[in-house]
């Protein structure tokens, strides 16, 4: 984005473990050092860091149609939001595994069920938060 405000919120609140791919990662590994910059690089020279040419090929893509999307402050929130969630959504169905795993092996489920607690709490105070957007 060329607001410096968008870019801030972005690199102050995006947690990589978040991005969930590693073509993702590595796109974000290579913005992320210019999003505090005063001038943000040219797409092409972010699309010539990448080495895979189908990573590059995507991002042409992506960057091509960026174009034709609305990027303000509210949505780079709402998107950082999502992310955050997807992320809690993913761990959840992890320790719900392990919570079947260790019931069906009679040891104490308590540890992974406050675990999914606090993330069940986490999620709706993001949820109630993003709502109030």
């Amino acid at each position: 984005s060329k607001n410096k405000k968008i870019r801030e919120y972005l690199y102050n609140n995006i947690n990589t473990d978040w991005l969930n791919s590693k073509f993702v990662k590595g796109i974000f590994d290579k913005i992320y050092i210019h999003l505090m910059s005063e001038n943000i690089p040219s797409s092409g020279m972010i699309i010539n860091e990448l080495t895979d040419y189908k990573h590059r090929a995507i991002l042409a893509e992506i960057l091509y149609d960026i174009d034709k999307i609305d990027l303000n402050y509210k949505s780079a929130i709402d998107c950082v939001k999502r992310l955050e969630i997807d992320w809690i959504n993913n761990q959840l169905n992890i320790l719900n595994l392990e919570l079947k795993n260790i019931e069906s092996s009679n040891q104490n489920p308590l540890l992974i069920m406050q675990k999914i607690k606090d993330l069940q709490t986490k999620k709706n105070i993001i949820i109630k938060t993003k709502n109030e957007l």
